[in-house]
């Protein structure tokens, strides 16, 4: 047992550090922040900008709290993405919702030729793909950018087609987004949902970084290695040296003197 102890200990850390999330979603308890109003996004980065987020988040459904990122951010998960929420603009809950996400809103490209998915709602948008007239697209939430048809306005849609493909899609050429369903369930104000100077380890790993999570492995995995070459490493014979030969005792006391040194 004590030669597959390194073995087993290599595999838990490589197990911990290859997906942080996966982990303290078994073994911690999520805190919830609701969406009260409009006008809440799910940034990319602590730079609370429209630019630098993904999406307006739908009003009313709830975001995962991942950590107390800073003085003013959440660090947070809306469905698949994870990004950035201001502290000011969402509400902790003490309860668990059952429906946290609007996960079942579709909408429709109801142009005939179809429409581009882009990069980007602003200028900077670039088309990354495509997608045919009355395809049904699974939506995630909103986000105001330019405006891409004179007078068909300037929102568009961030949504995920069949196969994967996500992308902003501009809404003057879809439609299905006019009676967006609201989040209805009672919660409760969770005033303080991260005790301050936490030190479980668990949200702490959520915000160390890909390369440092790679560094702790190695640093971790090379002795690792070390040890079991060393356990398994199979015994060799030991060879005489060469150019060294050993004469045959001739005498008595020449077979008593080989004999002592052989004892």
């Amino acid at each position: 047992m004590k030669k597959f102890l390194p073995i087993l200990i290599v595999f838990s850390l490589i197990c911990l550090f290859i997906d942080t999330n996966s982990v303290k979603a078994k073994y911690t308890n999520y805190v919830y922040a609701r969406v009260q109003t409009s006008g809440v996004y799910l940034y990319k980065s602590t730079n609370p900008t429209p630019q630098n987020s993904y999406f307006e988040i739908p009003a009313t459904y709830f975001v995962l709290l991942l950590s107390n990122y800073d003085a003013n951010f959440y660090k947070a998960q809306y469905r698949d993405y994870v990004g950035y929420v201001l502290k000011k603009e969402v509400t902790p809950v003490n309860e668990t919702p059952q429906t946290p996400f609007l996960e079942t809103q579709t909408f429709r490209v109801y142009s005939s030729d179809g429409t581009g998915i882009k990069s980007s709602p602003f200028d900077n948008g670039i088309v990354i793909g495509q997608v045919k007239e009355l395809e049904e697209i699974n939506y995630y939430g909103s986000i105001i950018g330019r405006e891409e048809i004179d007078k068909r306005g300037s929102v568009w849609a961030y949504g995920k087609t069949s196969n994967g493909q996500a992308g902003y899609f501009y809404c003057g050429l879809i439609d299905g987004l006019e009676n967006i369903p609201i989040n209805t369930e009672s919660t409760t104000i969770l005033e303080n949902p991260f005790e301050e100077n936490s030190s479980d380890y668990l949200y702490n790993l959520v915000d160390i970084t890909p390369i440092v999570k790679i560094l702790i492995i190695g640093l971790v995995t090379i002795p690792a290695i070390a040890i079991l070459w060393l356990i398994f490493l199979p015994n060799t014979k030991r060879l005489k040296p060469k150019g060294i030969k050993v004469s045959k005792p001739q005498t008595i006391k020449q077979i008593q003197d080989y004999n002592d040194d052989l004892l």
